[in-house]
């Protein structure tokens, strides 16, 4: 698969992820709803300053859009920046959660 093939994929799959319309994360860019479309398409080619644009409205690295996870997946990032984001209350809930769930070995 090409690379702006996978990174127009990327670039959807977090688009759904977090609720967006193409219209939202392109205003949130700074780009033409049809461009970004191109480019989750893999019709269009972006230029590194538009790929930093996209990174920056999704808050992660460049790396990231291109699936620089170090074997670590999106949703862990994610999760793992909501809970350190989270009142520790919320935090304590969820490592319950977790390990009621089986998630603690």
């Amino acid at each position: 698969m090409r690379v702006q093939t996978r990174f127009g994929r990327e670039v959807r799959r977090r688009r759904h992820a977090l609720g967006l319309t193409l219209d939202q994360l392109a205003e949130m860019a700074e780009l033409s709803p049809n461009y970004l479309g191109s480019i989750e398409t893999g019709k269009r080619d972006p230029s590194l300053s538009t790929v930093q644009r996209i990174a920056d409205a999704f808050g992660v690295s460049i790396g990231e859009l291109f699936g620089d996870r170090e074997g670590i997946t999106a949703e862990v990032r994610e999760a793992a920046k909501l809970f350190a984001d989270a009142p520790p209350q919320v935090r304590e809930s969820v490592v319950t959660i977790l390990r009621n769930a089986g998630g603690s070995r």
